[in-house]
């Protein structure tokens, strides 16, 4: 043990830690009234902003979908899955 040096201590190193703050621009509601878009051929469409309720009847339906979707067999999918809306699946779940 004479030869041998005495270990040495490694202290952690601290990282800084950085915090930072963004402001973002908030579009206000009904302040926009039309978007317009160009496709490749150079014609222009209006589209029409989307609404709370507009979005929240898109979420029910793909919900209620999926639900559906959920209560068919595995080996049965294919036949009803290129169906659109629930209402029509539902039609075809029973027929």
């Amino acid at each position: 043990m004479s030869g041998e040096e005495p270990a040495t201590q490694i202290t952690p190193v601290e990282s800084p830690q950085t915090v930072s703050t963004v402001k973002l621009p908030i579009l206000k509601k009904g302040e926009y009234t039309l978007w317009i878009t160009t496709d490749e051929n150079g014609v222009e469409t209006e589209v029409p902003p989307k609404t709370a309720q507009t979005l929240l009847q898109r979420q029910r339906e793909r919900k209620a979908k999926s639900i559906l979707l959920l209560a068919i067999p595995d080996e049965y999918q294919l036949r009803f899955h290129g169906i659109k809306d629930a209402k029509t699946l539902w039609a075809a779940i029973k027929s």
